[in-house]
């Protein structure tokens, strides 16, 4: 049995604060960039998805698709540049917190949040490509 007077709290804790705060930036960070993702798409989006081509619309998803890669990519590097204050405090090594190489939460809040690419991969599967349904 482990005894509890030997757990690290501090380190814990500490690991704890800085998954909220790599949390939390990475949230405001995806619904900021994900709302200029859909004003940025708003010309391509004006033309009804049936009057589209299919390549122009696979050339859409890869665009955003690519965008949301190169933001996830950017918020890595900023969120690891962050001084975080607590660093070194109860053996815990911000640098080394693993979630911050995870892109996961930025691409699922940017794929969530982006309508119109939900939008058009649906129309593609369901009414060009007779995936689903």
């Amino acid at each position: 049995m482990m005894d509890l007077r030997s757990i690290n709290y501090k380190y814990y804790l500490n690991k704890m604060f800085a998954l909220l705060l790599v949390s939390i930036i990475t949230i405001v960070f995806g619904i900021l960039l994900s709302s200029v993702l859909e004003r940025s798409f708003l010309v391509l989006n004006q033309t009804k998805l049936e009057d589209k081509h299919t390549l122009r619309l696979f050339g859409e998803i890869f665009l955003q698709g690519f965008l949301i890669i190169v933001g996830s990519v950017i918020l890595k590097y900023i969120i690891r540049y962050i001084p975080y204050p607590f660093n070194f405090y109860g053996g815990f090594e911000y640098k080394k917190l693993r979630e911050i190489e995870s892109n996961v939460l930025t691409s699922f809040i940017l794929f969530s949040l982006l309508i119109t690419l939900q939008e058009k991969l649906l129309y593609l599967c369901v009414n060009r490509l007779k995936l689903i349904g």
